[in-house]
């Protein structure tokens, strides 16, 4: 039972990173940049503590943005039982930051983009190794799983590529420059490929099917019935 207990609990951070991923990645107001920042994401977080999650956006979108993920969260708040703030930030916010503020981004986990110190016009505290919440190797196991269940799930509904396709349509008009070439990629598969052949492109180990499943566009339109047989299956 203990043992149990300690790799359920080893398995959770892993799976709430994950489904805060798929959540900014997701979401029709998607940020240019998101991470987790604070004591959660150095590891110096006690009982209780909530989670921060923090993002960056245009000024005239902070708000929207925010609003957007608040609500996509409240689901992960129930699942998970824990808080989750969410900060906005414009490049002028972090142009402004002070010393101290900054040293605290510093510390960041990147779930989106580039690393906040970017926009900083410095680079992430190297003289020690951060804690990673999710190593990139978990991250494409996880990410592979995941795409392994929607390729199975294509057999029983083959109208999910039109759904993953319109949703790819409306983000490539609302998101970033960052996001185009990925996306464009991604919509000229569902364009051309027949199902067998996405079904590939899902499940195979290669270099570029790896980076595509990182934005993989069919996770945004599951229902949540379909969310909830991804995560009871896979973990997620």
């Amino acid at each position: 039972m203990l043992q149990a207990l300690f790799h359920h609990e080893a398995t959770r951070l892993p799976a709430l990173m994950d489904d805060l991923r798929t959540i900014v990645v997701g979401t029709g107001a998607a940020p240019r940049s998101a991470w987790i920042e604070g004591s959660v994401a150095e590891g110096v977080d006690r009982p209780g503590e909530p989670l921060v999650l923090g993002f960056l956006a245009g000024a005239r979108d902070v708000s929207r943005v925010a609003e957007a993920l608040r609500a996509d969260l409240a689901l992960v708040e129930r699942d998970y039982d824990v808080t989750i703030e969410v900060r906005g930030w414009t490049d002028a916010d972090l142009a402004t930051l002070a010393d101290g503020e900054a040293e605290r981004l510093r510390g960041a986990q990147v779930l989106r983009g580039p690393h906040p110190v970017s926009y900083l016009g410095g680079e992430p505290d190297r003289g020690r190794e951060p804690r990673s919440l999710v190593s990139h190797e978990a991250h494409d196991r996880r990410a592979l799983l995941a795409a392994a269940w929607i390729a199975r799930r294509l057999d029983r509904d083959p109208e999910l590529p039109r759904r993953a396709r319109s949703w790819l349509v409306h983000r490539l008009h609302e998101g970033s420059e960052q996001e185009a070439s990925e996306l464009g990629e991604w919509l000229r598969l569902l364009d051309n490929a027949s199902i067998p052949r996405l079904q590939y492109v899902l499940r195979d180990g290669g270099e570029r099917s790896t980076r595509l499943r990182q934005s993989n566009p069919f996770l945004p339109v599951l229902s949540e019935a379909e969310r909830s047989a991804l995560r009871e299956e896979v973990g997620r």
